[in-house]
């Protein structure tokens, strides 16, 4: 994997960064594929190597990817400017109200000014089919949320953000 490395560097003389990273993973994967064929006949160890060395070129592949498509980008030119917010006193029906009369289907919710948390569609559902639909919002709210600045750019919030998601499914 550090060779990949180290040979999109030597690329990225001559290439754009996105490009030198796609043809350096391109090669990665068929080295993965030469040596999880050579496993099948000799080791079952070389096997193992290879499903490492593709997955590693997949995901470096990814993220230039992402890089170019978002590069550059500040969050307030993508971020939605006019939405709604929830009490943690409000009850699930006016949850349900408020994503039946909107486009919107998850709420910030907020509590004198400050983010308590946030009601996912999926949770307000669940929690409709369970509880009498006069429970709070607070009962079902995910605690935790992050908030971003506007000025950020998009690509930082979005690799902080997939570090964040691979960091909790690892606990």
């Amino acid at each position: 994997m550090d060779g990949g490395r180290v040979l999109r560097a030597a690329l990225v003389t001559r290439l754009a960064y996105d490009r030198a990273t796609r043809i350096a993973a391109s090669i990665g994967r068929g080295m993965a594929v030469l040596f999880g064929l050579v496993g099948l006949v000799y080791s079952p160890l070389l096997l193992f190597i290879a499903v490492f060395v593709w997955l590693g070129a997949t995901q470096e592949a990814g993220m230039a990817r992402l890089k170019s498509a978002v590069g550059g980008i500040p969050v307030n030119q993508v971020m939605v400017n006019e939405f709604k917010t929830l009490g943690s006193d409000d009850s699930l029906q006016h949850a349900a109200d408020l994503t039946l009369a909107s486009k919107q289907i998850d709420f910030s919710v907020v509590s004198d000014g400050i983010l308590e948390g946030v009601l996912r569609q999926k949770d307000l559902l669940k929690a409709l089919s369970r509880q009498n639909a006069q429970a709070t919002v607070a009962s079902v709210i995910r605690k935790g949320a992050s908030t971003v600045e506007s000025t950020e750019m998009l690509v930082a919030v979005v690799m902080r953000t997939c570090r964040r998601r691979t960091s909790s499914q690892r606990s």
